[in-house]
C-alpha cells in the first residue's frame, strides 16, 4: 500500500488544479470549453429549482420555458432536459440567492466534499484492509477517476454515494432501521432507489426494506408540503409520456446490460428488444446470486460481498445509468478485493477491478470499439467475485480485517 503513496499525492495535486480550473476558468458563468456552463449539470437542477420557485410548479418539467431559464443564465449548447423528481429540484432553491456562477462554484465545492466524504465511509461500512492501510486506500479513492468526472459534469454522484455507504454502514452497526431509511433517501433518484431496494428484498433484510419505505415516505411527505401534489402530477405525466422513449442516451457512457447489449444492434426496433434482453439478463444474474446472500446478517464479514454484488447485477439491470454514477458499484468492488488473496485468477480479478476503476474516463475508447465497455467490465467482474466467492466458501475472506465496525 506504501507504494501507492506518490501516485495518490499526484493524483491529489492533479484534482485541486481540476477544481480550481472548474470553479474559476473562462467567463463567469462558463468555462474554458465553450458553450458548457459553469458546473455543467448543475444548469439543469438550478434551473428547475428557478422555475418552481419563480413560476407555477407545474412549470418544472415545461422543458421550452426551463431552455429559456437556463440560456439567460449561462451560455449552453447542451440542451439539459429535467427528469428527476421534485425533491431534487426543490433542495437546490437554497442555492437561489446566488448568482449562477457563484451557485456553481458552491456546488463543485460541495460535490466533491460529498465525494470524498462518500469515499471514507465506504472505506469504513467495507473494510478490506488492515487499519494501517485503510489511509492509504480511501486517498486512492478520493482521487479516483468517478471523482474527477463527477467534478467535470457538475453531477451528484457524491451525494448518493453517501447515502449508499452510509445506509449500508448503520446496517452493519445493527441500526437496520435507521440504516434502511437512509437509503430510503435514494428514492430522490428513483431508478437506484428501486435496484437498492431489490437488493434488499432479495437478500431478505426485511426491517432495512421497512426503514427504506419510512426514509422515502418521509421524503415524499416533505416534498408534498412545500409545493403540493402539482409537480408530482407533472413528474409522472414526464414518466409515463412520449418524452422518455425519445430520451436521447450517449451508449459508450451507459455501465448497464441494456446499453451492452442494444448497442450493437444499431436499428431500433432490434436495439429495444436488445435492452429488454439486457435488462433480463441482469434480473436473472441478481437472482442467482441472491441465493447466497439471503438472510445474511450485516454483521457477517461475507454480507457487503454478496450484498454488494446483488446490487450491483440490479444496478447492471437498469435501463439508464452512467459512467459517472460507477461509484454506486463501490460496496461489491470493495468487498471483492478482499478475496484476491486466495483466488485461482488473480491476475484476471486484479485486472478487472483496475478497469472498473479507470472506466468513467474510458468512454472515449469505448465510442471507437462501439460497446458499452464500462458495462461489459461491471458485468465480468461480477462473474469473477461470484465464482471466486463460491470456491471460497469457508475460508477467512482473505484474511482481511473484515469484521463489523464498531
Amino acid at each position: 500500500m506504501h507504494r501507492l503513496r506518490p501516485l495518490v499525492a499526484l493524483s491529489a495535486i492533479g484534482l485541486l488544479v481540476t477544481q480550481l480550473l472548474c470553479m474559476f476558468g473562462g467567463p463567469p458563468a462558463g468555462t474554458l470549453v465553450k458553450g458548457v456552463p459553469r458546473a455543467s449539470d448543475f444548469l439543469s437542477f438550478w434551473g428547475g429549482a428557478k422555475a418552481l420557485h419563480t413560476w407555477d410548479p407545474a412549470s418544472l418539467y415545461d422543458h421550452r420555458l426551463l431552455w429559456t431559464i437556463m440560456h439567460s443564465a449561462a451560455p449552453t449548447r447542451i440542451a439539459f432536459d429535467n427528469l428527476y423528481p421534485p425533491p431534487l429540484y426543490q433542495a437546490f432553491e437554497l442555492f437561489l440567492p446566488l448568482s449562477y456562477p457563484a451557485g456553481g462554484r458552491l456546488h463543485l465545492a460541495l460535490m466533491t466534499g460529498a465525494m470524498v466524504g462518500a469515499m471514507a465511509l465506504l472505506v469504513r461500512a467495507v473494510p478490506v484492509v488492515a487499519q494501517a492501510d485503510r489511509r492509504v486506500l480511501f486517498g486512492a479513492l478520493a482521487v479516483s477517476p468517478v471523482v474527477y468526472m463527477n467534478l467535470l459534469t457538475g453531477q451528484l454522484g457524491g451525494v448518493w454515494l453517501c447515502l449508499l455507504a452510509g445506509g449500508v454502514l448503520l446496517l452493519r452497526d445493527g441500526k437496520a432501521v435507521v440504516g434502511g431509511a437512509v437509503l430510503g433517501l435514494l428514492c430522490v433518484k428513483p431508478s437506484v432507489a428501486a435496484a437498492v431496494a431489490a437488493a434488499l428484498a432479495l437478500t431478505g433484510q426485511g426491517a432495512a426494506l421497512g426503514g427504506f419505505v419510512l426514509g422515502g415516505a418521509t421524503l415524499l411527505g416533505g416534498s408534498l408540503a412545500l409545493d403540493g401534489t402539482v409537480p408530482w402530477r407533472a413528474w409522472i405525466e414526464l414518466m409515463t409520456g412520449d418524452h422518455l422513449r425519445n430520451y436521447g442516451q450517449v451508449p459508450q457512457r451507459q455501465i448497464t446490460l441494456a446499453g451492452l447489449v442494444s448497442w450493437p444492434m444499431g436499428e431500433r426496433n432490434i436495439a429495444s428488444l436488445g435492452s429488454r434482453i439486457g435488462t433480463a439478463c441482469g434480473l436473472v444474474l441478481a437472482l442467482w446470486l441472491s441465493r447466497r446472500a439471503w438472510r445474511l446478517t450485516p454483521s457477517d464479514p461475507r454480507w457487503p460481498l454478496r450484498f454488494g454484488l446483488v446490487l450491483s447485477a440490479m444496478l447492471l439491470a437498469l435501463p439508464h445509468l452512467v459512467d459517472y454514477d460507477t461509484g454506486l458499484h463501490g460496496i461489491g468492488l470493495l468487498a471483492s478485493a478482499a478475496l484476491l488473496r486466495g483466488a485461482r485468477r488473480r491476475t484476471l480479478g486484479i485486472g478487472l477491478l483496475l478497469a472498473a476503476f479507470v472506466t468513467p474516463v474510458m468512454h472515449s475508447g469505448y465510442e471507437l470499439l462501439h460497446i458499452s465497455g464500462g458495462a461489459l467490465v461491471l458485468v465480468l467482474w461480477l462473474i469473477w467475485a461470484a465464482l471466486e466467492d463460491r470456491r471460497q466458501e469457508g475460508r477467512p475472506l482473505g484474511g482481511a480485517a473484515t469484521a463489523a465496525p464498531g
